[in-house]
């Protein structure tokens, strides 16, 4: 890591120390590299949710008519 301070931290850092710096303020800010601005992200695409894989069932539950059909008769 290098010897730079960025801009932000120095400007609250001077607002610290008072108006005396006003001078050497400009110096600063005027060696400070130009920094290009950052290109604007392309706005990601929202996308479509991932189709889901139908959910596992369990073993068939038997209905009430299913079992009446497997009942044996009742004797008469």
């Amino acid at each position: 890591m290098g010897d730079h301070v960025p801009a932000f931290l120095m400007r609250d850092f001077r607002a610290d120390l008072g108006p005396d710096l006003d001078e050497t303020s400009a110096e600063i800010e005027d060696d400070a590299p130009e920094v290009a601005a950052a290109p604007e992200a392309p706005e990601a695409e929202v996308a479509a949710p991932k189709p889901r894989a139908p959910r596992r069932r369990g073993p068939a539950k038997k209905t009430a008519a299913a079992g009446e059909a497997e009942a044996p008769p009742s004797a008469a």
